[in-house]
């Protein structure tokens, strides 16, 4: 058993004869610092787009804010829709 394991030590350390150095590739290095400066270099989102997703934004809610003004001034009375209703012949429910 002793003489097994003195085997297999040996047989072990003449496997590391022919064992070198790992070598990089030279420009590895540069690689890398250039993408590390490219993704500080980008800003997240471009003043282009920033400015679009604003313009869309305030349009938006323009819109929303006349609608809801318009909703409003614009509301029908009981007496319109009651007129509206005689004009064509429409009975109403009566409302308790």
């Amino acid at each position: 058993m002793k003489k097994d394991v003195q085997q297999q030590i040996e047989q072990t350390l003449n496997s590391l004869h022919g064992v070198q150095r790992a070598e990089a590739n030279p420009f590895l290095f540069t690689k890398i610092k250039y993408r590390m400066r490219r993704q500080h270099a980008e800003p997240v989102l471009p003043g282009q787009w920033s400015l679009r997703l604003a313009l869309v934004m305030v349009t938006v809610v323009l819109m929303n804010a006349f609608t809801i003004e318009n909703l409003l001034k614009n509301k029908l009375d009981e007496t319109d829709v009651a007129a509206v209703a005689a004009e064509y012949s429409i009975s109403l429910p009566e409302a308790y």
